[in-house]
């Protein structure tokens, strides 16, 4: 039984810094804990007021937030704690499925979010509750970005908002590689085709929204972003068998990148773990399968663009083509960047091998053409078996001596 079944209330306190268990209905968030000092009090403090405030926000704009309560330091200058109270629970594919039910108010609180102009950034499976009378609620804003999209630019973005430019930004996006992906994975295949295919009808009353939305905002009706939306509500009303199998394997893609990214984010000691060099490096390996898989996704979108049986729908894989290719590139350079962090990082004491190790990866790396079919194949392998060697090899004698040669750099 998970513990939702147990409390009324699911309860969150900010008194603890650290992630842990929900026993008894209680988890505990982020806060100021009492021997941090300095510029990291000032961080800790400020995204505790950052949370209140958004909240609050949120809220005001009917996005749907768990009851809270507040309390403040004695200035009253500062937020000092927060507890969240939700009887929902996450969702779970057998004890807290989500229902049809759960769908349409998950999608106005998905719209509601949209249209405030505020970038959730963080709606993974402990931050969206589904209630079994059907609720659905958002909690821990300290990530969010307060955004304005016009016909031609994005502004309040700081790069956490990573969608293509015709695209009006979506936190049904980030709640389907957040959370949807996982929990979509854990299907059996009949299921997985029919929630998919289900969850995709309830999204076209929401393109439909979000279209109608820019029209107000004066975006013309040629623009893209508004197209975008339209063909979305058009091949969503009753999605065919190409549209529902490609977003299964568009949240595969997903799936497996936020797998790697947690792979990197608590091998680096994140919500509480501690540091972990061979999750770093197995992050790397997962986000070069990422690449492997989004050129995938990329190729059967740019297939269909041309054969699909009907124009919608070749319009539909024609933008989703571009948005494969956009995701594509962020995995490359990610990995790019990530892959060359652990041959020195510094701030975690991971030294995976030598300078020139370092430049011959980034060489082979570099190589890689995502746009060549024939040759990407064999060049990711090359990257993935040299730097799966150097993993192999890798130990904590090795290590120390890679950052004793790195220090003398």
């Amino acid at each position: 039984m998970k513990i939702g079944a147990i409390a009324p209330f699911r309860i969150y306190n900010t008194n603890n810094s650290k992630s842990i268990p929900a026993f008894l209905g209680m988890k505990c968030s982020h806060s100021i804990m009492p021997d941090v000092s300095g510029d990291e009090f000032l961080r800790q403090q400020a995204e505790l007021d950052k949370e209140a405030l958004q909240a609050q926000k949120a809220k005001q704009r009917q996005v749907n937030v768990p009851k809270y309560n507040i309390k403040k330091t004695q200035d009253g200058g500062h937020v000092k704690s927060i507890r969240y109270e939700t009887k929902g629970d996450i969702a779970d594919v057998n004890e807290n499925p989500i229902r049809y039910k759960h769908l349409r108010n998950l999608f106005d609180n998905l719209y509601y979010l949209d249209r405030a102009g505020i970038f959730h950034n963080d709606l993974d499976k402990s931050h969206v509750f589904f209630a079994k009378d059907g609720g659905v609620e958002f909690d821990c804003f300290k990530y969010s970005v307060d955004f304005k999209k016009y016909p031609n630019k994005l502004t309040g973005n700081d790069g956490s908002i990573r969608t293509p430019e015709f695209m009006f930004p979506s936190n049904e996006d980030t709640f389907k590689e957040h959370c949807l992906s996982e929990y979509v994975n854990r299907l059996d295949d009949n299921k997985k085709y029919y929630f998919v295919k289900e969850y995709l009808m309830m999204r076209h009353d929401y393109h439909c929204r979000r279209g109608d939305l820019l029209v107000s905002r004066h975006f013309p009706l040629k623009n893209r972003a508004v197209q975008y939306e339209d063909i979305q509500a058009e091949v969503f009303f009753n999605p065919s068998n190409h549209v529902v199998n490609y977003e299964i394997k568009k949240l595969e893609c997903y799936g497996l990148k936020r797998k790697a990214f947690t792979e990197w984010d608590e091998g680096g000691g994140a919500c509480g773990h501690e540091i972990n060099p061979q999750r770093r490096f197995n992050a790397i390996l997962l986000n070069l399968d990422c690449i492997d898989a989004f050129m995938d996704l990329r190729n059967e979108a740019k297939y269909l663009s041309k054969y699909a049986p009907t124009q919608a729908e070749k319009d539909y894989f024609a933008f989703e083509e571009e948005l494969a290719q956009k995701r594509l590139d962020d995995t490359f350079s990610d990995t790019r960047g990530m892959g060359a962090w652990n041959f020195n990082d510094t701030e975690h004491r991971i030294f995976l091998g030598t300078q020139d190790e370092k430049e011959f990866f980034l060489a082979l790396f570099d190589d890689i053409d995502t746009s060549n079919v024939l040759t990407a194949g064999k060049a990711l392998r090359d990257a993935e078996g040299y730097y799966t060697d150097l993993i192999e090899s890798w130990d904590e004698k090795l290590n120390k001596h890679h950052k004793n040669e790195f220090e003398k750099i």
